[in-house]
């Protein structure tokens, strides 16, 4: 996760993710929603042009 940058830029929200109760989940759901807008219907539509 660090290599692809997806926490490495985070400096010490990790650990509010860790204290929080459920936090953890939702923030997974809300990068794997953001990953797939941004690099996952550029790519699909990229595909179907090509």
């Amino acid at each position: 996760m660090v290599a692809i940058h997806t926490y490495a830029l985070d400096g010490t929200a990790p650990w509010q993710l860790l204290t929080t109760p459920g936090a953890l989940q939702a923030d997974l759901h809300g990068r794997m929603a953001a990953w797939a807008l941004l690099f996952g219907l550029p790519s699909i539509a990229l595909a179907a042009v090509l």
